[in-house]
C-alpha cells in the first residue's frame, strides 16, 4: 500500500487531497518492500492486531489532519480493518474505499462480513478481474453490494491497491482511478 500511495500521491494531491500511508504491522516484507513497523517490533503479527495502527491514524487525522473530511483507504487485510472502522467511527470517516478486503481465514475476528450490516459510510470496494473469477469472491462482492457498497471490477488490475500502479497491473489503470476520483470527489 505504501508504495501505491506513494505513486497515487501525485494524482491525489493536486486533486485536492492529503495523503497520510501507514505502515501497520503485519504484512512484513510482501511485494519487494521491508516494513519497517513489523522489523521495530521485532514480531509477526496477524491481520487482524493492525487494528490499532489503524485506529491511531484515524485520530491522527482528526485531530491533526489537514481537513476536517476523511477517506480511509485499505488494500487487502487492511481493506477488511477500514470497513470495520468506518463502522466502528461514522462521524469521523466519510469515505471507505477497499481495495481487495480480505476476508478468509486469517482475518478470523475481523472480517468485513461481520458488520456490514451497521455499515452507513459511503463505500467503494475494488477487485481485479481476475479475482472475480473465484467464486467465494464474487460472493463477497454481492454481498457488498447487497449493503450499498459500489463494487468496481478493474480490468488488468491486480491485488490490492496495486491495481492503480501503471508499473504492477496489466492493463489501463486510468478507469479505475477515474471511478476512484470521481468517488472520492462524490463524498468529500
Amino acid at each position: 500500500a505504501r508504495r501505491a500511495a506513494a505513486s497515487l500521491e501525485p494524482r491525489l494531491h493536486p486533486a485536492g487531497y492529503a495523503v497520510l500511508a501507514v505502515a501497520q504491522r503485519g504484512g512484513g516484507d510482501r511485494f519487494g518492500g521491508v516494513n519497517l513497523t513489523v522489523a521495530e517490533l521485532a514480531r509477526e503479527y496477524g491481520y487482524c492486531e493492525a487494528d490499532p495502527d489503524l485506529e491511531e491514524a484515524r485520530a491522527w487525522a482528526v485531530e491533526s489532519g489537514p481537513s476536517d473530511r476523511i477517506a480511509v483507504w485499505g488494500s487487502s487485510d487492511s481493506a477488511a480493518l477500514v470497513i470495520r472502522l468506518a463502522v466502528s467511527h461514522p462521524d469521523s470517516v466519510d469515505a471507505v474505499l477497499a481495495f481487495s478486503p480480505a476476508s478468509g481465514g486469517p482475518m478470523e475476528g475481523c472480517r468485513p462480513d461481520e458488520v456490514l450490516g451497521d455499515l452507513t459510510t459511503p463505500t467503494m470496494a475494488l477487485r481485479p478481474d481476475r479475482e472475480m473469477e473465484i467464486e467465494s469472491v464474487a460472493a463477497q462482492a454481492l454481498e457488498l453490494e447487497r449493503h450499498g457498497v459500489v463494487v468496481v471490477v478493474s480490468e488488468g488490475g491486480v491485488h490490492g491497491s496495486s491495481m492503480l500502479d501503471p508499473g504492477r497491473a496489466s492493463g489501463d489503470v486510468e478507469p479505475t482511478l477515474q471511478a476512484v476520483l470521481e468517488f472520492l470527489s462524490a463524498h468529500l
